[in-house]
């Protein structure tokens, strides 16, 4: 029960699959240490515990940390950024189209525009159930008459926004909003194994929150 993701050779981290919940391997280097050390109060207290507990050995520390929900999610995300950062370029917006949500309608192929020489609803829906369902046919949801005109006025996401008088929600706290954006994918749930075809198809245009973040990144 045993789970190692590598990366240029070397072992990035490592999963203990366990009955309930599962334990998660990181060794920090000397540099990595120091990284950590620096940026400490940005994570939970249960993570810094677990830093300060963990032996150090001769190839570094190693941090054998349970994990029993999603809520550690984006601080061991950040974790392994401090191992190894991620060397994907930033996304090129110079010509895309954003919804007020952050998503990609330029890309989506739910959207008007990419449903006119081709049937991208029907792609869009063979695509949802490979990357995030069970990938199998029979479990298809139906898209055939899912077409999105962009952000149009019944949008939850476009009344919110226009009630509050901003462009977009990236002037709100997008982080923690409970509105419904109509989104049918959740990038943060799809599966292990996809291709680049499919992460650039059915999951890159609908990461909105993740793309705000970047933007006010830069």
């Amino acid at each position: 029960n045993e789970l190692k993701f590598r990366r240029s050779g070397k072992t990035l981290v490592t999963f203990y699959i366990r009955e309930g919940y599962f334990t998660i391997l990181i060794i920090y280097g000397k540099k990595e240490r120091a990284l950590f050390e620096e940026r400490q109060a940005e994570f939970p207290q249960y993570l810094t515990d677990y830093y300060k507990n963990s032996k150090t050995f001769h190839d570094g520390k190693w941090m054998f940390i349970d994990v029993y929900d999603e809520s550690l999610s984006e601080a061991l995300i950040r974790m392994l950024q401090i191992k190894k950062k991620p060397n994907r370029q930033p996304e090129d917006l110079s010509q895309a189209v954003l919804g007020k949500c952050g998503n990609r309608c330029d890309l989506c192929l739910l959207n008007e525009k990419n449903n006119i020489k081709e049937k991208g609803n029907l792609l869009f829906q063979q695509g949802d159930c490979r990357c995030y369902h069970s990938a199998k046919p029979e479990d298809e949801r139906d898209y055939s008459q899912i077409i999105c005109k962009g952000c149009y006025d019944d949008c939850a996401v476009v009344k919110c926004v226009k009630a509050k008088q901003y462009n977009s929600c990236i002037e709100c706290d997008y982080r923690n909003c409970n509105v419904d954006t109509n989104n049918f994918t959740n990038p943060g749930e799809c599966n292990l194994g996809l291709s680049n075809e499919d992460l650039e198809r059915f999951v890159l245009p609908y990461c909105g929150k993740e793309r705000f973040q970047k933007m006010q990144t830069f």
